[in-house]
């Protein structure tokens, strides 16, 4: 398995290599079941032999025939004239790429000769890489820190080289127009929407509980579960589109899996129904298995659509509130509890749901909020 490329390292360089093996305990009891162990630059091997126990007071001989049974290896290269350490395991991840932070690229012999490019330049935290051509990009950022880049692509593997996998904290997000295209998943999934510098329009389409677009918001393995969290979210959209029938929108949060947040309807359900109300559902292309939660209307109805909601969501708490509070309406303000718990330790992503294939509605603005308490 080779270790370093040629032409890495100088003849005098000084290192440290340690090896760490597990073997199959029963398998090394029996005859024949010699290894050697060691490193090699091609021509010669230095390492070491371990022999079975029937021939451990002689010197070991070739064995033709030897059965090994490796469970577990484990080798550490370290440069003692650099500063390099390695916490943890690359592992390369197919189908994937991180978009929007390249700062350099070439043609290489592998995916290893890739991420050696990467580890002798600082400020490198990951690669991308193209199967088809050997094509070799380093990256000044990673999954971890904008995991909303963070994105399928066929013939690619991603992996993480100097990831900066800190705790997470907190984050804060201002979702324009232009953001939200660059960005966001799902948008291009809706052939007829359209957008402007102040707005991006979804027309009616052909699909039922559609998903308009999807955030990552915080990359997988960042949180454990029961992680307490408060994620805020403020969303501008069209009023004139709610003011008629057929907009209905439904926002929230995801784990990839379980999706829980409000559903925000158009002006004409107001007679039957709050403006905005508790959702879960399972998340996808679209939503399934949708329960509403306290939809019903209150004494305390809007006079008219606000265009602008707050919304606010436990969850590890699974809890929630939206409010909206009109310049001269009064304010509206609705508390719900959800069944569903969100598995954190999977990611979180912000996502936007309509109601019938048929509804219209133009998204202005979204700010996001994340905090952990």
């Amino acid at each position: 398995m080779p270790l370093v490329a040629a032409g890495e390292l100088s003849d005098d360089t000084l290192l440290t290599i340690e090896i760490t093996v597990a073997n199959d305990v029963n398998i090394g009891e029996a005859i024949e079941s010699d290894i050697v162990y060691g490193i090699s630059d091609e021509t010669n091997l230095i390492g070491i032999e371990i022999e079975f126990p029937a021939i451990l007071h002689r010197q070991g001989t070739l064995v033709k025939l030897a059965m090994v049974g490796v469970l577990w290896f484990l080798v550490i290269l370290v440069d003692t004239s650099k500063s390099l350490t390695c916490s943890e395991p690359v592992r390369s991840v197919t189908g994937k790429y991180l978009r929007g932070h390249v700062t350099s690229n070439s043609s290489t012999s592998s995916v290893g000769d890739c991420m050696q490019q990467c580890i002798s330049v600082p400020q490198c935290k990951s690669i991308n890489f193209r199967f088809k051509d050997l094509f070799c990009e380093l990256n000044d950022a990673c999954r971890y820190t904008h995991p909303w880049d963070y994105i399928s692509r066929e013939e690619h593997a991603y992996s993480d080289i100097h990831p900066d996998k800190e705790p997470f904290r907190n984050l804060h997000l201002n979702m324009t127009p232009s953001w939200l295209r660059a960005h966001a998943s799902f948008i291009y999934s809706n052939s007829s929407h359209s957008a402007t510098a102040d707005q991006i329009t979804f027309n009616a389409g052909s699909l039922k509980n559609a998903a308009l677009l999807k955030v990552a918001l915080v990359a997988d393995g960042l949180l454990t579960e029961g992680t307490p969290l408060t994620v805020e979210i403020t969303v501008a959209v069209n009023a004139t589109y709610g003011q008629t029938d057929d907009s209905d929108l439904r926002l929230g949060v995801s784990d990839g899996s379980k999706f829980i947040g409000f559903e925000i309807p158009d002006k004409s359900n107001y007679q039957a129904l709050a403006p905005c109300y508790g959702i879960q559902a399972k998340s996808g292309s679209s939503l399934s298995k949708i329960r509403v939660i306290a939809k019903k209307a209150s004494n305390s109805q809007p006079s008219f659509y606000p265009g602008m909601f707050f919304l606010t969501i436990k969850p590890d708490q699974k809890r929630g509130s939206c409010l909206i509070t009109p310049a001269h309406d009064g304010s509206f303000n609705k508390t719900v509890e959800y069944s569903e718990q969100l598995l954190v330790s999977q990611g979180l992503a912000f996502e936007v749901y309509k109601s019938d294939e048929k509804e219209k509605a133009g998204i202005k603005y979204v700010e996001v909020r994340i905090s952990r308490n």
